[in-house]
């Protein structure tokens, strides 16, 4: 038990620092293509910003929680392939679930109930916002999927 509330707090502490990094990111990226005079620019381009920024940091937060949580699987061996690596990967999926959740309801409160003109900047636009978090966890959960270690005696 104390090792799996280790996992849910490193889970919600990489979790926590990878967005606000994508965040920062995201924001220089979308003022940089705001600025910038681009014969193609479009609303969908900060969609796109947003989408791809929480793609990646969706895959970074399971890779690198995994890592800090999970025990050693051996040199050379990536901790997904060692033993507990479903069950390490399920509470990252879980505790990610919930503190993206959480963050979506305070940015709710603080922020898209308020009115606040937030052009396309996260938290403050509700819809970009809602694209990056949502990408985040999708990628969060579809690295478990694709990276839980086959059931014993099954053909890969």
């Amino acid at each position: 038990m104390a090792g799996a509330i280790g996992t849910v707090w490193r889970t919600a502490a990489v979790l926590i620092v990878v967005l606000a990094l994508a965040d920062i990111v995201g924001v220089i990226v979308c003022t940089l293509f705001d600025i910038t005079p681009l014969r193609f620019n479009s609303v969908m381009l900060s969609y796109a910003i947003w989408l791809v920024l929480g793609i990646f940091a969706g895959f970074f937060i399971y890779g690198f929680a995994g890592t800090w949580a999970a025990p050693d699987a051996g040199e050379g061996i990536e901790w997904t392939a060692g033993a507990g690596a479903a069950r390490t990967g399920a509470i990252i999926v879980t505790t990610s679930g919930a503190v993206i959740a959480g963050l979506m309801v305070l940015f709710h409160r603080l922020y898209w109930s308020q009115g606040v003109a937030g052009e396309f900047f996260v938290p403050d636009s509700a819809p970009h916002s809602i694209v990056f978090f949502l990408a985040a966890f999708g990628a969060i959960a579809g690295a478990h999927f694709l990276l839980k270690p086959a059931a014993p005696g099954s053909a890969v």
